[in-house]
């Protein structure tokens, strides 16, 4: 499914991100090939030119959730820019229904850090949301 003004798009932003501004997309498709993952619900991430991490993922709204968590970003102030963060309440609940090791590992440091300065009740909707609990992590609220 091609779409002549994304190629366009594609063909003209992404050397602008590569050379630019020192970005670039991880992912090996080409314009075409990132229009179909973005309309196909995937996620397409960026990075700095050879790095991984830190990366951003870019994608469609595709429901409820995606819709909460741009409506109710946060704002990050760096030294010199300011970037938009999903709330850490949706985040910690989130990780915790991926499951992965990894994931909780990432709940629970977000819990820690956080904990004192987000709002426990909408934590605690998020996880009720996602079906999950937090007790046997030592995320008790």
């Amino acid at each position: 499914m091609t779409n002549p003004r994304w190629s366009f798009l594609g063909r003209m932003v992404y050397p602008v991100i590569l050379l630019v501004t020192g970005y670039e997309f991880l992912n090996a498709e080409g314009a075409d090939g990132l229009y179909e993952m973005l309309v196909s619900r995937m996620g397409i991430r960026i990075a700095r030119t050879d790095q991984f991490i830190p990366n951003i993922e870019l994608k469609f709204l595709k429901d409820d959730v995606d819709r909460c968590v741009l409506r109710d970003r946060v704002e990050v102030k760096l030294s010199d820019a300011k970037v938009f963060i999903s709330p850490i309440e949706i985040q910690i609940a989130y990780k915790l229904y991926l499951g992965s090791e990894k994931d909780i590992e990432d709940a629970l440091y977000l819990f820690e850090i956080f904990k004192n300065d987000m709002d426990q009740q909408t934590l605690k909707a998020w996880m009720k949301k996602f079906g999950v609990r937090g007790d046997e992590y030592g995320i008790g609220i």
